[in-house]
């Protein structure tokens, strides 16, 4: 073959043919066919490369040119030499050699993205653009998530970005976990598939703050990583590879309160894969040795779309071959191309790689890219920490290996590579990889119950924060849903279904019946219209149902109805205004005492956790239809003296700002509170019941464990008080103080008690002070650095005449009102003089954060209808200055 490529058909190819000087034309028609066939078939095998071979561009090209020249030749000799029919075939054919060479010399853009998906986060809605460096299409981010606001970086920060990308984030200040869910092309594949999941930041002071955030990343229901900048113009890119079964794909970003979280890219690539199980691997390293033109190295060059970076030494000598190298699903031919080989006459190429914090895996690459002479040999040995780990190794000419070395520990990693005694020249190394071997696999929820819940929230246009996994990371499951199987045990299932008042209209969806584990469902209070299907009875495990306030219409199937013991009859007909279902097992919710048989029914068996404290673990459950809140009390004596105050404290006191209590259990070493059930947890912006105990009960009472996750909000995010096991009598109301054992939670114990063991209402109100500081910050009460500064501490620490733009929450933008900010700061500073009697009643406090959000205080009526508790019973709602609560926020 000539260096052109274009072999002449010369007489002898006609004879291999069976062509003997005369025509055939029953042999000369097939083959102008076949001619045609292989031009046009060696086109595509650029254009639309194998995905399981995954050939490079430009081996690609060089194949298909060499296929393309010589069916050219073919295809005009044939022509010239036997049928003048056969020129329409070389213009067929010739049309497809130009239609080739305008690809290859980038005329026509035909690169393949099978596989591909390149996402633009922050681009304009139904946005697309080809990226001039790699020719990949880039798309806007509006398919794959449907919360946040894009945003421009500012055009200093533009300017130091040539990749477009970088110009727009997609930034999301309101929900904790905001996920791009991305299906794939799996489902094309057998078996595991290999992804690389690529993720790319760049703050580019978007927001005007100059200050870089730092949030987490997950993938799927595990952290991957957490994200921050050493400055405006930093790129940070996370990448990890991995092979999963999985056709869904949840790339999640968690607010961690240090700034709001933003995304500039998020770029997925597919394959098959021959590996069997899971492996997570995230690049440490990808150098491109020997890189003469010091270029990152990606896709087309790289069919993977991997990222390489140069690597060079001062004691290394750069070599490269022209040519491409053979393709064999390993590595990409530009990066094999160059190779590095000691310089000075040394025998050893030697890389020091440093202390690797983890498990790694590391892949060296050699080729031969030098046309060895017959007396010259390249043979070298490998050697890892001074363990020789490959020996006498001798590449092929242009022919690419790996020699993989998986390390199980951290540590320091020296590779040494050294020519051998048999060797004339010294050793090559052309590539490096390593990899983090990290532990992201974890259950998610049964795909078949994530598809439907995906399809109920399309079908109604639920308007709730449902991303991402709905019943993983346990925290943050989806509202209204109850899973069973979050501890890790197995996949999660879902169990409850809670659509109340959620504006849903038309009918009950067949989705729903796919949730066959459903034991509550409640679709009351909606617009929904059409008869109740009999599918309902394919939810065997169902004992809960409510539908009334709909505009349902039939009867309940009776396959459910043989599964229930006792139905109201009155209640059977949908034709009412209402309706309403159960099991006739349901426990009275007017019942006090409970066994700990019913407590396990009560919780479906600890199913649900929703906290963990210090003397013991809370449970979601259900008495009847009302959703409960149990806390089990861990066997210790300390613990059930906590539950012999709180309960005595509670069937005594009553305020609709302090958590009912519902009932109890006292059976053997089983030893339970119920609660009514706070639908959003606990928090830190809403409160008055403390000024009810401290001035409504008489004598008064001291909560002494004041702390946000002992201030629990209900749907209506009405706060309450809850935990009282720590909490004190005065037995007098004359009295001043209580001489106690010292108790309650760091960082809101009151400095005074803590020194003197004397408690008073004084020591709540340093503790609620803390928390007023803590919304006003939107800081801990203690800082998570070295010194564990307490929030006291630094604000002491600003200087004199601090603005109060650089103490509030950086969350609220700087949307408040400065009056008012000042004001909240100066009650909540009071709150925490270091000594009691420079601290304000809780009655005082009320009144200043009153006076300071412009709220009217109005007496409410206690839970007995009393009225002649002294100024006692206000409702407060700590609403945030900007009119929002941190938990909307």
């Amino acid at each position: 073959m000539s260096s052109a490529g274009i072999v002449p058909l010369r007489p002898s190819h006609m004879e291999a043919l069976g062509v003997q000087g005369s025509p055939c034309q029953f042999l000369v028609i097939p083959y102008i066919f076949l001619t045609f066939l292989i031009a046009s078939s060696a086109r595509l095998l650029f254009v639309v490369p194998n995905q399981g071979a995954r050939l490079p561009s430009s081996e690609g090209a060089m194949y298909a040119m060499e296929k393309c020249s010589e069916a050219l030749n073919l295809g005009w000799n044939l022509s010239v030499m036997w049928l003048p029919f056969a020129g329409i075939a070389a213009v067929a054919i010739t049309m497809e050699v130009i239609q080739l060479y305008l690809t290859l010399t980038g005329v026509v853009h035909a690169q393949d993205e099978t596989g591909f998906i390149s996402i633009d986060c922050g681009l304009g809605d139904k946005q697309t653009y080809i990226d001039e460096a790699t020719g990949l299409s880039y798309t806007s981010d509006d398919k794959f998530i449907d919360t946040g606001e894009n945003h421009r970086i500012l055009p200093e920060y533009k300017a130091k970005s040539p990749e477009r990308q970088f110009w727009n984030v997609r930034s999301f200040p309101v929900e904790n976990r905001n996920c791009y869910s991305i299906n794939t092309s799996a489902s094309a594949y057998t078996g595991f598939i290999e992804y690389i999941v690529r993720a790319r930041f760049m703050y580019g002071n978007y927001d005007g703050k100059n200050s870089p955030p730092k949030f987490d990343i997950y993938l799927g229901t595990s952290k991957w990583d957490s994200v921050e900048f050493e400055n405006a113009s930093t790129i940070v890119t996370k990448e990890i590879t991995f092979t999963s079964m999985s056709e869904q794909i949840h790339v999640c970003l968690y607010d961690i309160h240090r700034g709001t979280p933003f995304i500039s890219v998020l770029e997925l690539r597919v394959f098959s894969n021959d590996l069997n199980s899971e492996r997570y691997m995230e690049p440490f390293a990808r150098w491109d040795i020997g890189s003469q033109d010091g270029k990152i190295v990606r896709y087309p060059d790289d069919p993977y779309d991997q990222i390489w970076t140069p690597y060079n030494s001062i004691d290394w000598t750069t070599i490269s071959t022209p040519h491409d190298v053979s393709h064999n699903n390993l590595i990409s031919s530009r990066v094999m191309r160059t190779a590095a080989t000691p310089a000075n006459g040394s025998d050893s190429i030697y890389l020091k790689l440093g202390y690797i914090a983890s498990t790694y895996l590391l892949y060296l690459y050699f080729t031969e890219v030098q046309k060895l002479k017959e007396n010259q040999t390249r043979q070298f040995d490998i050697i890892f920490n001074g363990v020789p780990q490959y020996s006498s190794v001798q590449s092929d000419y242009l022919e690419p290996w790996s020699y993989p070395y998986e390390n199980n520990a951290s540590g320091a990693l020296d590779i040494l590579i050294t020519r051998t005694n048999k060797s004339t020249l010294p050793p090559i190394l052309n590539a490096v990889e390593i990899y983090i071997l990290r532990n992201l696999s974890q259950h998610e929820t049964n795909k078949r119950e994530y598809d439907a819940m995906k399809n109920i929230k399309s079908i109604y246009r639920i308007k709730r924060n449902w991303q991402g996994d709905p019943c993983l990371p346990k925290d943050y499951m989806w509202e209204g849903l109850n899973c069973s199987n979050v501890d890790g045990s197995g996949s999660p299932i879902i169990t409850s279904l809670n659509l109340s008042s959620s504006g849903l209209s038309g009918k009950i969806t067949i989705h729903i019946f796919t949730l066959e584990s459903l034991e509550y469902l409640d679709l009351s209070n909606n617009n929904l219209t059409g008869e109740v299907s009999d599918a309902l009875s394919q939810l065997n495990s169902l004992t809960v149902l409510k539908l009334e306030g709909n505009h349902l219409s039939g009867t309940i199937p009776p396959k459910l109805l043989k599964r229930w013991e006792k139905v109201d009859t009155a209640s059977t007909s949908l034709n009412k205004s209402s309706f309403e279902l159960s099991l006739s097992n349901g426990i009275d919710s007017n019942k006090q005492q409970f066994i700990f048989e019913e407590i396990k029914s009560i919780t479906s068996n600890f199913g649900r956790v929703l906290g963990k404290g210090g003397f013991g673990t809370v449970f979601h459950g259900y008495v009847g239809n009302t959703q409960v809140a149990v806390k089990m009390l861990s066997p210790s004596a300390h613990a059930y003296l906590q539950f012999q105050a709180e309960a005595k404290l509670l069937t005594t006191v009553h305020h609709k700002c302090l958590t009912a209590l519902i009932g109890y259990c006292d059976d053997d070493t089983n030893v339970a509170l119920i609660y009514e059930y706070m639908a959003n947890g606990d928090l830190a912006d809403h409160l008055s019941g403390l000024e009810y105990l401290h001035h409504g009960c008489k004598p008064p009472i001291v909560h002494r464990d004041i702390k946000p996750q002992n201030i629990l909000l209900n749907e209506n995010m009405r706060a309450k008080l809850a935990d009282f096991g720590l909490s004190r009598i005065f037995s007098n109301e004359a009295d001043t103080h209580i001489s106690t054992v010292i108790a309650g939670t760091l960082g809101y114990l009151d400095p005074e008690y803590y020194l003197s063991n004397k408690l008073n209402e004084k020591s709540d109100v340093y503790s609620f002070g803390t928390v007023l500081l803590e919304i006003l910050t939107g800081r801990p009460a203690i800082f998570k650095n070295e010194e564990g500064t307490h929030i006291t501490h630094w604000l002491d620490s600003m200087p004199v005449g601090r603005e109060i733009n650089d103490i509030v929450d950086s969350r609220l933008q700087g949307e408040f009102d400065i009056d008012s900010a000042r004001k909240f700061l100066d009650t909540a500073m009071a709150c925490v003089a270091p000594t009691s009697i420079d601290r304000p009643t809780m009655s005082q406090v009320l009144m200043e954060l009153k006076q300071c959000m412009g709220i009217v205080i109005t007496p409410v009526v206690d839970a007995y209808g009393n009225i002649d508790i002294p100024s006692c019973v206000m409702e407060v709602s700590f609403e945030m200055i900007s009119g929002q609560s941190s938990l909307a926020r």
